[in-house]
């Protein structure tokens, strides 16, 4: 259980997006991303269709929102956990520069939102750290 601690939550969104991506590529006819999840019907009379990229872009959101709040804690683990985000980060920029099955805008967002967690990481642990020693300016 201590290994999930460490383990940046955007690793698995990589694994998840990946799959997708290797299934679409080698054994659909047609974009998974793109393929409609549901409908959700508008008082207006309107739909809205939601596809797998929204949900893979919801989910993603999510995962951001867990990742900024892990990175609060301002002990050794979390020292350990940003540097493997920044690790998880620079994956995912390789993977969509080099690799055919990450060209895709999903991927791209969600590679924006592995740098805001590395961003947001270094951040909040700058001002942590602040607090901790007293510098007040």
């Amino acid at each position: 259980m201590r290994l999930f601690r460490y383990l940046p939550l955007f690793t698995i969104m990589f694994f998840i997006y990946l799959a997708l991506a290797y299934y679409d590529f080698y054994y659909s006819d047609g974009s998974i991303l793109e393929q409609v999840l549901f409908t959700l019907p508008l008082p207006s009379q309107r739909t809205v269709e939601f596809t797998v990229g929204n949900f893979l872009l919801a989910l993603g959101l999510i995962l951001l929102f867990f990742e900024i709040f892990k990175s609060t804690y301002t002990n050794t683990s979390a020292v350990i956990e940003h540097v493997l985000s920044a690790l998880v980060f620079i994956v995912y920029v390789l993977f969509f520069f080099y690799s055919s099955l990450c060209d895709s805008p999903v991927f791209f967002i969600l590679t924006l939102m592995t740098l805001l967690d590395v961003l947001t990481g270094i951040i909040i642990g700058i001002a942590a750290a602040r607090r901790d020693v007293g510098l007040n300016n």
